[in-house]
């Protein structure tokens, strides 16, 4: 039974890792996408004052 447990805590500790990482990508996926927006719209507006 403690292996059991333990092989679970494992899994859950390793599933949270996995969590963790992926929240970070998507951070920097958002990051990205909002750097991108500002620059499109620099660019929509510089063509609209043309």
């Amino acid at each position: 039974m403690a292996h059991a447990t333990n092989l679970v805590r494992f899994i859950l500790e390793r599933l949270d890792a996995e969590i963790a990482k992926t929240r970070r990508t998507l951070e920097e996926l958002e990051g990205h996408r909002n750097r991108l927006l500002l620059q499109l719209r620099e660019i929509v507006e510089e063509h609209a004052s043309l």
